[in-house]
């Protein structure tokens, strides 16, 4: 099916394969849009046809077929709902994960950051054990370092799939609009 969309390259393939998937699961019986896509793709690329003439003579085809423009509109825009269904259900996701991981993060560097002024007062009460405290009081700076890069790489990642899977999913839509409005002024 994939194919059928033009050049996909540069796009995130984890996020196209979910976005395929998400079409094919959600594929409609008989003759639809995306047997008229494939039938366009297929005398575009066999036949060496434009686009509009791909687009009418798929269309006289289906149209033997009990599909009308109607239809094929339908079809089209209920794979647009798919898509953005798809994006809604990724970012809300993408949001839970972000809030999860922040949270549980900055908790611990909030913990962290309190045990450490309770460090830095033990070791101006215990002179005797200043080596010591001073050592523990490193450690946990540079577990609160390491906390903080994480937090910073883990947020990043996560912004990283979501603008991948939203690039692909915004070019996947444009894509099938353009086709709608090709089909409203072609059929």
């Amino acid at each position: 099916m994939r194919e059928y969309f033009g050049d996909l390259s540069g796009l995130d393939e984890k996020s196209l394969n979910m976005l395929f998937s998400a079409l094919a699961q959600n594929n409609l019986p008989g003759f639809d849009y995306l047997e008229f896509k494939a039938a366009v793709h297929s005398l575009q690329v066999q036949m060496n046809m434009d686009v509009p003439t791909a687009f009418q003579s798929a269309f006289a085809t289906a149209s033997t077929m009990g599909l009308d423009k109607e239809k094929l509109l339908k079809t089209a825009r209920h794979y647009l709902q798919i898509l953005d269904k798809e994006k809604a259900k990724l970012q809300a996701a993408a949001q839970k994960k972000l809030k999860e991981k922040v949270a549980a993060r900055k908790a611990e560097e909030e913990r962290l950051q309190r045990e450490v002024a309770e460090v830095e007062n033990t070791i101006r009460k215990l002179e005797e054990t200043l080596v010591a405290k001073k050592q523990e009081l490193a450690n946990k700076r540079e577990t609160l370092q390491t906390l903080t890069n994480q937090v910073d790489k883990t947020s990043d990642k996560i912004v990283k799939a979501e603008q991948n899977f939203i690039q692909a999913c915004d070019v996947l839509k444009q894509r099938i609009a353009a086709d709608l409005k090709q089909m409203e002024q072609v059929l």
